[in-house]
């Protein structure tokens, strides 16, 4: 039997409804499997099509709080964020002058931006191969190009931008 180590926070990504055999409940089992006692946060919020694509802002507003309040119980944690958790979790840690986070993993998180339409729309049948076609120019707004979002491979020369 193994120590217990540090209490893991895990934000999942965009769309994503924590179910059986997802990727949160694997990490579960596995971390009880190895490290019995240790306390997993899997955060439940903005899950879902609309909800997970609400402003990016507020989802990390809210999940810092819900951070802090964990961060109060704890020495330190962990911090797993999966695709656009990885956004948020880096959030935090930026956000946090004197966080407690010991540790951040980040899953297949788009931290040079994010090009393309997720596979999950592929029931839109002709409305995807629009999607996919004119995205940028649906998506790209002052906003988003102020954030740096957007990262079109496409696009590359006309956004000027820089890995």
């Amino acid at each position: 039997m193994h120590k217990t180590i540090h209490s893991i926070v895990a934000i999942h990504g965009v769309f994503h409804r924590p179910r059986k055999g997802d990727w949160l409940n694997n990490l579960t089992e596995w971390v009880e499997a190895d490290y019995p006692g240790t306390i997993i946060y899997a955060l439940d919020a903005y899950h879902g099509m609309l909800n997970s694509a609400m402003s990016l802002d507020l989802q990390i507003k809210e999940y810092t709080i819900n951070v802090e309040e964990i961060m109060k119980a704890h020495e330190a944690i962990t911090i797993i964020g999966f695709s656009q958790g990885a956004i948020i979790a880096m959030a935090i840690a930026e956000a946090l002058p004197n966080h407690k986070i010991h540790t951040m993993i980040c899953v297949c998180g788009p931290m040079a931006g994010l090009y393309g339409v997720s596979t999950k729309l592929d029931f839109l049948g002709p409305i995807q191969t629009f999607l996919v076609n004119n995205f940028h120019y649906l998506i790209y707004s002052s906003v988003s190009r102020k954030r740096d979002r957007w990262r079109s491979p496409t696009l590359a020369v006309s956004s000027l931008w820089i890995l």
